[in-house]
């Protein structure tokens, strides 16, 4: 068989394996054999409870500061997806006119080891290639490194003794909102970042994140404006500049 009659064949099916959207679970739905309840300790609770416990873990820790942020913007919020390009998708019209893409970023002082001393914080993986879904090729990687969604949220959990830890009290949270043309690095220090923005609270994270993602549009309007300025003048060097541009902004 032809190369390219096997490539298409693997294409085939990879989008024939493609999932279909997942159901949130009934927390009190039991884990079963042979259509029998395995007992009063089996339910997805449990399972839940036990790997899930350890708010200080970075994973666990930043499913829940995606949660708290999703809880601020009040949207629905389904089932977490580990596969898109960000974290929390805000319906066109919630807090401006266009759907709005969010990626969220966590960060603690104390860890689930042992520490000689508080961690510093910071914010890693900021601009990846995109992963984006194709109905044609499924799943494909990027060629540039770049902010995968439209606005970033930075939430730092800020107790210092484990003795009062606790991530479940939001008031032990801070956050930081940056439109996602602003981060020009892949990794930003709390010093840094500090400076391109200032703290906000959970009751003030809508707002704020409605503000970023405005500035973040009012930014491709102008480099679509250049395109069209480009255009006119006949400057291809000008013009293949702003459209790259562009493409940055909207990837």
């Amino acid at each position: 068989m032809p190369a390219q009659a096997i490539d298409a064949e693997v294409a085939v099916g990879q989008l024939a394996l493609r999932p279909p959207p997942p159901d949130r679970l009934d927390r009190n739905k039991s884990l079963r054999k042979g259509g029998v309840a395995l007992g009063d300790n089996a339910h997805v609770l449990d399972f839940w409870s036990w790997a899930f416990s350890d708010l200080r873990q970075n994973n666990v820790r930043g499913h829940l500061a995606e949660y708290i942020v999703g809880l601020a913007l009040n949207i629905q919020l389904s089932v977490r997806s580990s596969w898109d390009d960000y974290d929390l998708l805000v319906p066109a019209g919630k807090l401006v006119r266009g759907a709005v893409r969010v990626q969220v970023k966590s960060a603690a002082y104390l860890q689930a080891w042992g520490q000689r001393k508080l961690s510093a914080i910071t914010f890693g993986g900021l601009r990846r290639r995109p992963f984006p879904w194709s109905e044609a090729q499924g799943f494909v990687l990027g060629e540039k490194k770049c902010p995968k969604a439209d606005v970033f949220v930075f939430a730092i959990e800020t107790a210092r003794e484990h003795e009062g830890y606790n991530p479940l009290e939001i008031d032990q949270w801070t956050f930081r909102v940056l439109p996602a043309h602003l981060i020009t690095q892949d990794t930003l220090s709390l010093g840094t970042l500090s400076k391109l923005t200032s703290e906000v609270s959970f009751g003030g994270l809508a707002e704020a994140v409605a503000e970023a993602a405005r500035a973040r549009r009012q930014k491709l309007a102008g480099a679509k404006a250049q395109v069209k300025k480009a255009e006119r003048r006949g400057d291809r060097a000008s013009l293949e500049r702003w459209q790259a541009e562009v493409a940055y902004l909207e990837a």
